[in-house]
């Protein structure tokens, strides 16, 4: 169904392993022995298709253009069909500077304000 919806695009390999693991078992009554082993996988299998189609469906409905900063959930289904915007998004994110964090900003502060070089030391 994806692929269908995907109009014939290539779908990301990771995801077609996730889905080919969980949907090449013939269950056996055997398994039972080692549920998780084998249900484990058909569940994953599910999961992912489900997040899929629930953010399909999601921004069909909300957008009317592709986004200039695609949101995470249509990230995902950009990476899901290997959409060449979503390499260019990583690209840009991993060479983005980093925002301070609350706790750098506390060090920061604190650094400044209480006379202690080390703020990570007790003066």
């Amino acid at each position: 169904m994806l692929w269908e919806l995907g109009d014939g695009l290539k779908l990301n390999r990771g995801f077609l392993d996730i889905i080919e693991a969980g949907t090449d078992i013939k269950f056996e009554h055997a398994h039972n022995a080692k549920w998780d082993k084998y249900t484990l996988p058909e569940l994953q299998a599910f999961w992912h298709a489900k997040y899929m189609l629930e953010k399909m469906t999601k921004y069909g409905k909300e957008f009317e253009s592709a986004p200039r900063t695609p949101p995470s959930g249509w990230a995902s289904v950009l990476y899901l069909y290997n959409h060449p915007m979503i390499k260019l998004a990583f690209l840009l994110l991993k060479n983005a500077p980093q925002r301070p964090t609350q706790k750098s900003r506390r060090l920061t502060h604190r650094k400044q304000h209480s006379g202690n070089p080390d703020p990570l030391r007790i003066a």
